[in-house]
């Protein structure tokens, strides 16, 4: 199978009860009940020599190496002095069927490695139909959009992260980023579980952007407030939405009070 070309298609999960080593790990696990297979190259990164093995980010120097079957995987995942970054595999998700994916851990900032805080996990995906110059076909995008949001719910549902995105050249924050930063991209499709405030933000959605895909499971809610069949085409000049803009801060206060809330209660 090929490389997938960039820009990348991200489905990013944050857990709350889960370090990355652990979150990335289910994840493939996930993938692998589902049909995928290892494609062989797995990214390490050799944690031995550092002063905190919490303080990896993605500019970081990795080594690759080769596993020949999930035995060999789960021995680097059991590793305390290794650190499993990315494992390429085949056929995880379907959403674009010739194309390798790629199940990493994403990048945390040394602030929020110092307060402890958890390495989101992500799949990413070929998103190159999503950058197309006018007068491409959209169907391609329309397709491998609903094919990944179809993907993206099925995932929130069976491994029930804090919360996820799903997003085009993005990359998701730990609970401790989203405090000091404002995301690069905003939450418009996304899950939150209950856990997190899922009924605030259900109702908040309802408030901002009433049109809006809004899902109550069992266990969140899911969102989606631009249609998933058109994430983010780069060749269109996106007007600023301001309910979307509400909606979106809306959502990362949910998230920060919900989370200030769960760590004073296990302190």
């Amino acid at each position: 199978m090929r490389y997938p070309d960039p820009p990348f298609l991200e489905i990013g999960l944050y857990f709350a009860d889960r370090d990355g080593r652990r979150a990335l790990l289910d994840l493939f696990q996930y993938f692998e009940s589902h049909g995928g297979s290892l494609e062989g190259r797995v990214q390490i990164h050799r944690e031995a020599n550092r002063p905190s093995a919490e303080s990896w980010i993605l500019g970081d120097p990795t080594t690759e190496v080769t596993v020949r079957d999930r035995e060999q995987l789960l021995q680097l995942f059991a590793d305390p002095n290794v650190r499993v970054v990315q494992v390429y595999m085949c056929n995880a998700t379907r959403v674009v069927p010739d194309a390798l994916e790629i199940a990493t851990q994403l990048s945390i900032s040394p602030e929020a490695s110092r307060r402890g805080d958890n390495h989101p996990v992500a799949i990413w995906m070929e998103g190159e139909a999503f950058s197309r110059p006018p007068g491409f076909p959209i169907e391609p995008a329309r397709t491998i959009g609903l094919r990944a949001f179809a993907t993206f719910t099925n995932i929130v549902q069976s491994l029930k992260p804090s919360y996820g995105v799903l997003q085009v050249d993005g990359s998701l924050e730990c609970l401790s980023d989203l405090r000091e930063n404002v995301p690069s991209h905003p939450f418009e499709t996304f899950y939150v579980s209950n856990e997190f405030g899922a009924s605030d933000v259900a109702d908040a959605t309802r408030a901002f952007v009433p049109d809006a895909f809004c899902e109550v499971t069992s266990h969140g809610v899911i969102v989606d407030t631009v249609d998933a069949s058109k994430l983010f085409p780069a060749h269109e000049l996106m007007e600023s939405d301001d309910s979307k803009e509400h909606l979106s801060s809306s959502v990362v206060n949910i998230l920060l009070q919900h989370g200030h809330s769960r760590g004073s209660e296990q302190a």
